[in-house]
């Protein structure tokens, strides 16, 4: 995001408006998509949702405790990493795990 930001004026006012507003425009991106394509499209938006949103509550939070006592930079970096370790764990946790067949029958 910090990326995208800084890069507004590169990309132009078009796109740099529709990637940094993402989590404003989720709902709205919803509503058009359900709208013309159907609940099926949506679906696996509103799974992960929560998720996401958490991680960005986490993101928040690290940069509120860090900021005055690490600096922007460090404060960023610290917070994507614990992010991108909280997503990790969720990815890892809900993949799907081969059945053993030789223990599932006693």
């Amino acid at each position: 995001m910090l990326v995208v930001t800084s890069a507004a004026h590169a990309l132009g006012a078009r796109w740099s408006g529709l990637v940094v507003g993402f989590p404003v425009n989720g709902l709205p991106v919803m509503a058009l998509l359900h709208a013309r394509y159907g609940p099926a499209v949506i679906l696996p938006f509103i799974r992960m949702f929560p998720v996401g949103a958490f991680g960005i509550c986490i993101f928040n939070l690290v940069a509120s405790r860090t900021l005055g006592r690490i600096g922007l930079v460090a404060t960023i970096a610290l917070a994507y990493a614990v992010d991108v370790a909280y997503l990790a764990a969720v990815t890892w946790l809900r993949r799907p795990r081969p059945i053993d067949l030789g223990k599932a029958r006693p």
